[in-house]
Formats: structure tokens, C-alpha cells, sequence
């Protein structure tokens, strides 16, 4: 487990919040990115943030479900245990989604690949998201941030594991993983 994501953002002095739209992505829309989209809707919604989020995957079934060990890792972090994630259902990400989002948050090297490849206007936008936790410039505004780290290569070992084949706890560990990275993230790009 890494802390200097939590530790990093706790340097950081903010003056007010601004508005951004943000695009979680990782392979299936079922895991990873719905955590993501629930943990930073509600962290948002807490520190008054004008964030709009959506997920998607770069390899989704339309319109599949979660799996219980998603729900199940979700609920074991104490501020998310009555978020309601089983209503959601995988999307698989499109040119409006890549149109429309400020920010697209990747777990997986492959996933920032794509967005280069299907979506070339949006690669200034799209990032690992412990990497941007890690490299992002602590000024400026949050669009400007992602920018000058996605303009860098990707870096595979700040990748997230795909917890799917997994059993419960490596749901459970990668979740936890996730939900630090995206207290970071806020904190990070949260304000101007």
C-alpha cells in the first residue's frame, strides 16, 4: 500500500471549488470505475464540488451488472455502506462520453492506450489515476493538471489491478486501494 497519494494532497492550500466533468474508465464498467463514480460523487457532493461523473468501460458488455464482490467491497468502506450500486449497469465508453468529459481517470496503461487510439482529441485528458495522484501539479486548474500528466507515458507501475477472477478480499483490498486514490484525487483537483 502506497500513502504518499494521501500525503501529497494534504500539502495542498485551496482557495475555491470548480466545476469539472469527469470520466472513470477501466475494461469491464464493473468494478473499478463504478467504486470510482460512487466514491467521488459522494466526496463531491460532501465537499461541494460541481462535478459531474460518469463510468465506462473500454471493453463493456452494455448493460451488465455488478457482481456482489463489487457491491460487497463497496459497502465494507464505512462511508459507502448504503450507496445504492446495484442499480448500475456497464456502459461501454463513446465519443460523447469522450466529447463530454473534462477528465478520464484510467486504472490500466491499455485503458489511456485506447483513449489514444479511439478517441486521439481526448488523450490530453485521459490519465492513470494514481499517476495523476503521484504527478499532477498542484496549481493551476483541474483541467490544466490532468493535461500535463497525460501528455506523459503512462506508467505501468502505477496501474490498479482488475480485481475480476479475484475472490472477496482482493475486491475488499482493491476497493480500499481506489478509495484512498480518490480522497487524493479530490483533494488534488478538487479546487482552483
Amino acid at each position: 500500500r502506497d500513502p504518499a497519494p494521501r500525503d501529497r494532497a494534504q500539502h495542498l492550500g485551496h482557495s475555491h471549488p470548480v466545476a469539472v466533468r469527469l470520466l472513470a474508465l477501466c475494461t469491464g464498467n464493473v468494478s473499478r470505475s463504478v467504486w470510482l463514480g460512487a466514491m467521488l460523487t459522494g466526496l463531491a457532493e460532501q465537499q461541494g464540488l460541481e462535478w459531474q461523473i460518469r463510468t465506462a468501460g473500454t471493453h463493456a458488455i452494455e448493460g451488465a451488472a455488478i457482481s456482489g464482490r463489487t457491491r460487497d467491497a463497496l459497502a465494507r468502506i464505512e462511508e459507502f455502506v448504503d450507496v445504492p450500486i446495484t442499480r448500475h449497469r456497464s456502459h461501454q465508453i463513446t465519443e460523447d462520453d469522450a466529447r463530454w468529459a473534462d477528465v478520464i481517470i484510467c486504472f490500466e496503461v491499455d485503458h489511456v492506450n485506447f483513449v489514444r487510439r479511439e478517441f486521439p482529441t481526448a488523450s490530453s485528458r485521459a490519465s492513470l489515476l494514481r499517476q495523476l495522484v503521484r504527478e499532477a501539479p498542484l496549481d493551476g486548474h483541474p483541467v490544466e493538471r490532468v493535461a500535463a500528466v497525460a501528455h506523459c507515458d503512462p506508467d505501468r507501475a502505477c496501474e490498479t489491478a482488475d480485481p475480476a477472477g479475484g475472490d472477496q478480499p482482493v475486491y475488499d483490498v482493491t476497493a480500499q486501494e481506489v478509495w484512498e486514490l480518490a480522497q487524493a484525487l479530490v483533494t488534488i483537483l478538487g479546487e482552483d
